[in-house]
């Protein structure tokens, strides 16, 4: 029996196995050998999302974080003075608590910006855990942070590559590639924060062509 590479792991595996006993990727005739001058799989571009596609979040996060604390130091006091003014009974309250509810705002605040960073720390994580592979026959897709997914296209099924690209994207360099495929379970996905994404794009439309015997057809961006 022969021996063949899994696409998502790269051990040698046998053809005569249901899956691969390093990754468990399900095995079948897709890792057969191929035929006698047919084209062996070549990887063409892989590559993970920029972390220039979170700049902005990045951004308002560091704003959040900085801004949070001073609008709090700086409105307590003038708060406190405000309630105290309503009577002499909210006034010796307002003494009496001071401390307590500086306290407590505090710990509010904390919690906050704690609960806030630690949502761009996921969102970051998520973002970084895509995979992206383009090869001569197919585009793999890996995602997951705690658990892993792989999904992948035949490059044959691929109709049409949609390139967006906003003025800051631009500016940055990135952009996002939109794959439209006859496959009904992968009909339309996209890969995001790509690093010279037009580059990217006619790479894949060229193995798109290739593979589709020159048939792809693509609209005008």
């Amino acid at each position: 029996m022969a021996l063949v590479t899994c696409p998502d792991c790269g051990r040698q595996v046998s053809t005569a196995a249901a899956t691969c006993p390093q990754c468990n990727r399900p095995l079948g005739a897709a890792l057969a050998p191929p035929p006698v001058g047919a084209a062996a799989e070549e990887v063409a571009w892989e590559g993970v999302p920029s972390m220039k596609a979170m700049l902005g979040e990045i951004s308002s996060t560091a704003l959040f974080v900085i801004a949070l604390p001073i609008a709090a130091a700086l409105t307590f006091g003038p708060g406190l003075s405000v309630i105290a003014r309503l009577g002499r009974d909210m006034a010796r309250t307002v003494a009496e608590s001071r401390s307590t509810l500086q306290t407590a705002i505090t710990v509010a605040v904390v919690v906050l910006v704690v609960l806030r960073l630690a949502k761009l720390g996921w969102h970051i994580a998520v973002l970084r855990s895509h995979r992206y592979r383009v090869s001569n026959q197919r585009i793999l897709l890996e995602s997951g942070v705690l658990s892993k997914r792989i999904d992948e296209v035949d490059m044959r099924t691929v109709e049409d590559i949609e390139f967006r690209q906003g003025l800051i994207e631009r500016l940055l360099g990135i952009g996002e590639i939109g794959i439209i495929a006859a496959d009904k379970r992968m009909a339309r996905f996209r890969l995001l924060g790509i690093e010279n994404p037009r580059d990217v794009r006619e790479l894949i439309r060229a193995n798109a062509f290739q593979a589709t015997q020159r048939q792809l057809f693509t609209r005008t961006t």
